[in-house]
């Protein structure tokens, strides 16, 4: 599986991967929201 998610946009910017410890329920998170971030503020923004 391959992952992704939006890291900034402007001055907004979202945490990275932990590359150490990225599961299945995460990529499925990012794959189900409006805007592919990990931290749902930086979404919000």
């Amino acid at each position: 599986m391959v992952g992704a998610h939006i890291k900034s946009i402007g001055d907004i910017e979202d945490r990275g991967f932990d590359f150490s410890n990225i599961n299945d329920e995460t990529l499925n998170l990012l794959q189900n929201t409006e805007f592919a971030v990990l931290d749902d503020n930086a979404g919000e923004k």
